[in-house]
């Protein structure tokens, strides 16, 4: 049976990977994407995104095959890695990444003005000019996994539920 020692520990702990995937995230303005298209055929990218409310938003250009994937089979998989330079390791980076459901927000909801206004004060000027375009659209990525690994043997995953810790974390 735990006790209040051995549970104490463990939100410690618990806490102690939150923030350090709240630190990985923090310090990146871009993620990899994977995504497949209908015919499963992979697709590695990257984007730009935001973190918000527990779901990721990605602002993308149709002209870009994991646009269509994201449409078309709506899963993503989002990866943050460490800057290789701040590695002590590159065999061992961190990094954080997710599964995601994807699905577009229509362009008359306030979800979407209030997410462009964010995209605006963290990317500037281009998030207007991108949003005139006919084909750029906003996807909300919402992670039902998540798995940080630290280094050599410290992996970690995360289930919906305890990716909630990120969000009360941030405030958000």
């Amino acid at each position: 049976m735990p006790n209040s020692q051995t549970d104490n520990a463990m939100t410690e702990t618990r806490q102690l990977l939150c923030n350090a995937c709240l630190d990985l995230l923090s310090g990146q303005q871009t993620v990899f994407l994977a995504t497949t298209s209908s015919e499963g055929v992979p697709e590695a990218s990257y984007a730009p995104y935001l973190f918000r409310r527990g779901d990721f938003y990605l602002f993308v250009s149709l002209l870009a095959r994991h646009t269509r994937n994201l449409t078309d089979t709506g899963r993503a998989s989002l990866l943050f890695v460490e800057e290789a330079s701040q590695a002590h390791q590159p065999f061992a980076r961190r990094r954080l990444s997710f599964q995601c459901r994807a699905e577009p927000v229509a362009k008359d909801s306030e979800a979407y003005a209030v997410t462009l206004s964010r995209f605006h004060r963290r990317f500037g000027g281009i998030i207007k000019t991108l949003a005139g375009l006919d084909d750029f659209r906003l996807f909300r990525l919402h992670p039902h996994r998540c798995r940080y690994v630290q280094g050599f043997g410290r992996a970690y995953d995360f289930d919906r539920q305890q990716l909630q810790v990120l969000e009360h974390l941030q405030g958000i």
